[in-house]
């Protein structure tokens, strides 16, 4: 493979991570407006998953994937950055779900089952840009 096209694969994955990056900053901040007031965005919870949630999950993993053989320090620190985000925004999320004092343990239980595969997806985020990082 040559240079620029390696260079290419590396700027299409930055830009991929990017806009998973900027779709994940739009859900938690029209999550925590909806949670004081009402959010932005007119979707509700299951709609603004599948909108925003579901691609900031699946675009780090297509930007990894396109740029399997392209070395990266750059787009490994942006995996990094989103696949932080991921697990520390849908631990956050979760534990905001339930804030009464009267919540029985096992709402709380649900609620992270609820969430456990993106708190995955995130992890599994977070050691492909370690991976990344290595190879480069």
């Amino acid at each position: 493979m040559t240079m620029p096209e390696r260079n290419k694969k590396s700027r299409v994955g930055i830009v991929l991570v990017s806009i998973s990056i900027f779709l994940l900053l739009v859900y938690g901040s029209d999550a925590i407006l909806e949670k004081s007031d009402e959010g932005f965005l007119p979707f509700d919870d299951r709609v603004r998953g599948f909108v925003l949630g579901i691609p900031s999950v699946v675009l780090p993993l297509i930007a990894f994937a396109i740029t399997w053989s392209s070395p990266s320090k750059f787009l490994s620190l942006f995996l990094l950055m989103n696949g932080m985000l991921i697990v520390i925004g849908s631990t956050a999320f979760v534990s905001l779900l339930e804030t009464s004092q009267t919540v029985d343990t096992t709402v709380l239980m649900d609620n992270f089952r609820s969430f456990a595969p993106v708190i995955g997806m995130g992890i599994v985020i977070i050691i492909l840009s370690f991976w990344k990082f290595l190879k480069s």
